[in-house]
């Protein structure tokens, strides 16, 4: 779908209309531009984090074969002390996972508002846009947002 659109020369798909077929393939584009990415980002943190609790799901019975080795040759039990981070490590987590959840949320928000913005032609209302206009509110709200989304991403 949008090859079609990038076929197309650059005065064909400025000068388009809206609900035409080319500004259809264009709101595309820059929508999924907005949302993407912070779904990529949650995406990696879910295959970590399921990577990070199954290491701890295959920790936990080593630990309780430990002791349970110690009582079978008749020696008393001591086990090692898990670390502070292996009980704060689940938490911080869970507040990363949340902030990504937000951006995710955020992105699908400017997502439909850059929607909004493209589906208009861009040289006749776009660029002749006055300065107080619905068209340049969008565009602010769409550059604020990203800018709220990029600090999310290093999280």
């Amino acid at each position: 779908m949008p090859a079609e659109y990038f076929e197309s020369s650059k005065i064909v798909r400025e000068t388009t209309t809206t609900g035409s077929d080319l500004a259809t393939q264009r709101v595309f584009v820059e929508s999924v531009k907005a949302w993407l990415p912070p779904l990529k980002f949650f995406g990696m943190a879910m295959l970590l984090g399921g990577v990070t609790f199954q290491l701890a799901t295959i920790l936990g019975p080593l630990r309780v074969g430990e002791g349970r080795l110690q009582v079978v040759l008749g020696l008393e039990v001591k086990l090692v002390e898990p670390p502070i981070t292996a009980m704060v490590f689940p938490m911080v987590m869970m507040m990363g996972m949340l902030v990504l959840m937000i951006a995710v949320v955020v992105g699908i928000i400017d997502g439909i508002q850059t929607y909004d913005y493209w589906n208009h032609s861009i040289a006749t209302q776009m660029n002749p846009a006055e300065a107080d206009s619905t068209l340049l509110a969008y565009l602010g709200t769409i550059s604020a947002s990203k800018l709220c989304l990029e600090p999310l991403k290093l999280v």
